[in-house]
C-alpha cells in the first residue's frame, strides 16, 4: 500500500513491551531506526518507543 502510494519509507514506533509486534515487523523486514533519531523522536513519547523503518526501495536495490 505505501509503495503504491509512492512511499519509500514507512516508520513506526510500537511499545517496548510488544515483544510479538516486535518479532512481526523485524520479520517483514522493518529495522530499527538510528539511536539518535529514536531518542530525538521519543523526547515527546510517555515511553521510549521502538522506532522501525522500512526501506521499500532497499529491497529494489537488491532486486527483490
Amino acid at each position: 500500500m505505501a509503495v503504491g502510494a509512492g512511499l519509500d519509507d514507512v516508520f513506526m514506533r510500537v511499545h517496548p513491551d510488544n515483544d510479538r509486534a516486535l518479532r512481526c515487523y523485524q520479520g517483514a523486514e522493518f529495522m530499527p531506526v538510528d539511536a539518535g533519531l529514536a531518542k530525538s523522536w521519543n523526547a515527546a513519547q510517555p515511553v521510549d518507543h521502538v522506532w522501525l523503518r522500512h526501506d521499500s526501495g532497499a529491497a529494489d536495490d537488491q532486486g527483490r
